[in-house]
């Protein structure tokens, strides 16, 4: 399922970026991020992947739901014609693994290369990562450098399976709005306003 974009599917030919994570709720960090790689990069498009089942909540704020992370991603992006949300693994359910997803978008977009956005963070353990040479032989990682932080590549990873881009950075986080919203604290600021005007209307993250 894709969402946002009119003709539905890619023409070919296209250098596609996926932005994977919960998105729990989105803000203006991953905005940022994406219209980063958009430009830094030269993409053409971005699909945010929000993933079926968000991670549990160590601080005890509660987590919206597939349905409520998706509209708040298409509401979040409806002004950027570059962007669209996937919903593949969202209708899949479970637990999905970037390879499954990858698969199955190389298999729809044959002619377009495809570049998954991950955080300097990420990049240490990206050996560990299911069928790690299937997922580089299909895609490209497209890494956003952090200042100060120096990652490691692991050997088994070939240097040219990451391109890096220096995106902006701003001390946003999904925890610290689910946090906020919990305690009654406002959010403006923090996400698009039709992204707070649906989670109050809807009353997100309330205890």
């Amino acid at each position: 399922m894709l969402h946002s974009w009119p003709d539905g599917a890619s023409v070919g030919g296209m250098r596609i970026g996926l932005f994977g994570g919960s998105f729990d709720p989105i803000h203006h960090g991953h905005l940022l991020h994406a219209q980063d790689a958009l430009d830094l990069a030269q993409l053409d498009r971005i699909a945010f992947v929000p993933a079926a089942q968000a991670p549990l909540k160590s601080n005890g704020a509660p987590g919206a739901n597939a349905a409520d992370r998706l509209k708040m991603i298409e509401l979040a992006i409806a002004a950027q014609p570059a962007f669209a949300v996937l919903g593949d693994e969202i209708e899949r359910g479970g637990v999905s693994y970037t390879i499954d997803t990858v698969r199955r978008l190389k298999a729809r977009w044959p002619d377009d290369q495809l570049f998954w956005i991950i955080g300097a963070d990420q990049v240490a353990q990206l050996d560990q990562w299911r069928d790690i040479d299937e997922l580089l032989s299909l895609a490209t990682f497209l890494c956003l450098r952090r200042p100060g932080f120096n990652a490691e590549i692991p050997a088994s990873i070939p240097t040219d399976a990451i391109q890096w881009i220096s995106a902006r950075q701003l001390e946003l986080s999904s925890t610290e709005i689910r946090e906020r919203a919990a305690s009654g604290a406002s959010v403006d600021f923090f996400l698009p306003p039709a992204v707070a005007d649906y989670m109050t209307t809807k009353q997100l993250y309330c205890r």
